[in-house]
């Protein structure tokens, strides 16, 4: 499988040109996003979520053009049980040769 697209992270109206993405809120609906929706939180969660419904579930296993998966959800009762914690563990691939994270080493 080939590495994962700007519209697979991003949504299909996504484009990088000179350095500028520019994202299309509307191509976030689909995973609940209100297309006016100004909260950056709200934005990054909805990136969250299009990208874990758009990674094959075998990436991580079998596929080495994939630098960046999402994993099942796990969710606990917080703050004197009035909010869940919904945590999505990430895994982001790169060579053994990079001894720190580096964006630019990630696989993909």
């Amino acid at each position: 499988m080939p590495a994962a697209t700007l519209q697979q992270f991003f949504g299909a109206n996504s484009t990088l040109s000179s350095g500028t993405l520019t994202v299309d809120l509307n191509d976030f609906a689909d995973v609940g996003l209100t297309p006016t929706s100004t909260s950056p939180t709200e934005i990054l969660t909805a990136i969250l979520l299009k990208l874990k419904a758009n990674t094959p579930t075998d990436a991580a296993l079998n596929d080495k053009e994939w630098g960046i998966t999402i994993g099942d959800p796990f969710i606990s009762v917080v703050r004197d049980n009035e909010q869940l914690d919904t945590q999505y563990p990430v895994s982001i691939y790169r060579p053994f040769s990079s001894p720190t994270l580096d964006p630019d080493d990630v696989i993909g």
